[in-house]
């Protein structure tokens, strides 16, 4: 009876669960690709701040 119960909620809940893990790898994917972006940015930056002056 309560596996009965259990499957009939999770029948139920499919539609959320779908969303669910949707929204999970939309999310996964835009901090994967902010994480990449800023580390590029990061590295980009020491290389414009050792450039000397010319001083002729």
């Amino acid at each position: 009876m309560v596996v009965k119960s259990f499957a009939s909620r999770f029948r139920g809940s499919r539609r959320f669960l779908s969303g669910f893990v949707a929204g999970a790898v939309v999310g996964a994917a835009g901090a994967g690709l902010t994480a990449v972006q800023f580390l590029r940015s990061r590295d980009a930056e020491p290389a414009l701040a050792v450039k000397e002056p010319d001083d002729c």
